[in-house]
């Protein structure tokens, strides 16, 4: 498999603060990487560093493509005055040589209305979408994503991931931050959860669902009497409605099915990214209360 990044025990220290602690780490080609945690968890200064905008108090950062292949949009918005729409874009085209055509980064920009216009008349979002375009402007292989969407209204953030996957397919590697993580759950092949300085958790979203509980079934029964069932991790009961925590939901169907006669208002809901995640941190800090 090909790394285009390789991180090796890094450390960061801010004085006698640990922000960052060992952190192991590899880029594959191709994939979309979410990070993900808490406010302070040390995502942003995690970018800063791979990308030379922060130093490692120790470790290693081995980058397997050359800085000119790779685009960052950091959380903060450049905005330069006295410089329009596209005046911006066509100065960060002139600083790579093998650049995204213009219409195209004005395209995913979806500023075509305001081209003419100063950056600084620009909304919030608007802006957002400004970095994404010229984070791309060096026709990149690997992008940097932090917390891309702020300020994006729900129709905007939607068009938004959509370019990201299409680039993506087009075999671009991105790696993401967000709190939005509802969108996450879309897009990303690969999640990583910071906590307490550490990664401690790194997978898909399948493999984070089967540690806490994929689905809840639940459902009226009528019957006399409800069996315990394998596949049921969590059950509550009020009357006669039954609610059915699973990792397993086609099995716990499957268990199901010899008592369907007696169930009425069947529903199956999917645990959502965001869920998962404060059950995950909820988890991890139970854990450690124990061993302290």
């Amino acid at each position: 498999m090909e790394y285009l990044v390789q991180i090796k025990n890094l450390t960061k220290k801010y004085g006698a603060n640990l922000v960052l602690d060992r952190i192991n780490l590899e880029l594959p080609r191709g994939q979309i990487v979410a990070l993900i945690g808490e406010n302070g968890a040390g995502k942003s200064t995690l970018i800063n560093i791979i990308n030379n905008l922060a130093q490692a108090t120790s470790g290693e950062v081995v980058m397997n493509i050359s800085r000119d292949k790779i685009g960052v949009m950091l959380q903060g918005n450049m905005s330069l005055s006295r410089v329009k729409v596209s005046e911006s874009i066509r100065l960060a085209q002139s600083l790579y040589p093998q650049n995204m055509d213009y219409t195209e980064l004005l395209r995913l920009s979806t500023l075509e209305v305001q081209e003419n216009q100063l950056m600084t008349k620009l909304s919030g979002g608007q802006k957002r979408r400004l970095s994404f375009a010229l984070a791309l402007a060096g026709n990149p292989e690997l992008i940097f994503l932090d917390e891309p969407t702020t300020g994006m209204d729900p129709e905007r953030r939607a068009s938004f991931w959509t370019e990201v996957k299409r680039l993506s397919d087009e075999g671009r590697t991105f790696f993401i931050t967000s709190h939005y993580l509802e969108e996450l759950e879309n897009v990303a092949d690969r999640l990583l959860l910071l906590k307490d300085r550490r990664i401690v958790f790194d997978g898909t979203i399948e493999q984070l669902r089967s540690q806490n509980a994929q689905s809840e079934v639940s459902f009226k029964f009528s019957g006399s009497f409800l069996p315990k069932l394998p596949a049921v991790v969590k059950e509550s009961q009020v009357g006669d409605f039954y609610r059915l925590s699973t990792s397993q939901t086609n099995e716990l169907v499957r268990e199901l099915l010899p008592y369907l006669d007696n169930i009425s208002n069947l529903t199956i809901k999917q645990n959502s990214l965001e869920n998962m995640f404060h059950g995950l941190m909820e988890d991890l800090e139970s854990k450690e209360g124990k061993l302290s």
